[in-house]
């Protein structure tokens, strides 16, 4: 029997709990994650063919601080390498959500997008095209209604086809033409001093992580040559724009939300 681990992952007060309880029902476990005390819940069940591992990572809004629900979510993508990602996503806040959907894509995560309260969607009159969101994100996006348990298993199915038929990394967001160039030009100063970097992290994250300073998840081992280099690329964007760097990257990626959201 194949294992499939798949990690959920979403804003707080989206629904993803409900979905978890909705899919896992008396298979959840309750726990703390290790040196905190942080709510971990996960689930190990059987699903037709397959034997699933479920673990819920705690609610975020980005992964860019270093927080403790960020720090835990980030180091488990990065270091446990899940096979498949379930971003639950609340689709009458979709341009909130969307800015983590985001980080999840630089992070070139199998991803499947459980569009939930679809059912208060309709009651506010809010309409959404399934298929161009999917489009637009390069991932599944399967609308869904967690608290009626209406569409949670085609999210599980198409997890499972997923792990079965591979995800295809060929999604790039492009941001504006300067930050671009300091991108490449860190990518090239990493490929030069530091490449197994480049395999142990996914590569747009990293480098946007380095770029705006956070990169808590690499630990201290990482170059200066590198370091130097960020903080020329950074000096260099702030300058340009008349903001922080920490704004310059937050307002790219809305800048992406925004115009997928009003397509």
């Amino acid at each position: 029997m194949k294992r499939i681990k798949i990690a959920v992952v979403g804003n707080p007060n989206t629904g993803k709990t409900t979905f978890i309880n909705g899919i896992a029902g008396t298979d959840l476990h309750i726990g703390n994650w290790a040196g905190v005390t942080i709510e971990k819940k996960e689930a190990v069940f059987k699903y037709k063919d397959y034997e699933i591992y479920l673990i819920d990572l705690p609610g975020i809004y980005s992964l860019s601080n270093d927080v403790a629900e960020e720090k835990i979510t980030v180091d488990y993508l990065t270091t446990e390498k899940p096979d498949v990602v379930i971003n639950v996503i609340d689709i009458t806040n979709l341009e909130r959500n969307l800015y983590l959907t985001i980080q999840l894509i630089e992070m070139e995560l199998p991803l499947v997008l459980a569009l939930n309260m679809c059912d208060e969607a309709k009651k506010e009159g809010i309409e959404v095209n399934y298929k161009k969101l999917s489009r637009f994100l390069c991932a599944p996006a399967i609308p869904i209604s967690a608290r009626r348990k209406e569409g949670i298993f085609k999210v599980l199915d198409k997890a499972i086809e997923i792990y079965e038929r591979g995800f295809p990394k060929n999604c790039e967001i492009k941001y504006k033409e300067d930050i671009e160039e300091e991108i490449k030009r860190l990518e090239t100063t990493i490929e030069r001093y530091q490449p197994n970097l480049l395999n142990r992290f996914p590569k747009r994250f990293l480098i946007l992580s380095i770029l705006e300073g956070n990169y808590f998840f690499i630990g201290k081992d990482i170059k200066s040559e590198i370091l130097k280099e960020a903080e020329f690329s950074r000096e260099k964007l702030e300058k340009l724009f008349e903001k922080d760097i920490s704004t310059i990257i937050i307002e790219a990626r809305y800048s992406i939300v925004i115009g997928i959201y009003k397509s």
